[in-house]
């Protein structure tokens, strides 16, 4: 299942880097099997 998690503009030629996190103070993880990157 993807979870959509917005649409970025990526220009040519940058260095461009995909993370994720946990930006609360609750415990639990944060855990992505894979990103899909999508031409439009």
């Amino acid at each position: 299942r993807w979870v959509h998690l917005g649409t970025f503009r990526l220009l040519a030629g940058d260095r461009e880097i995909i993370a994720v996190s946990r930006w609360t103070s609750g415990t639990g993880y944060v855990i992505a099997d894979a990103f899909r990157v999508v031409r439009r």
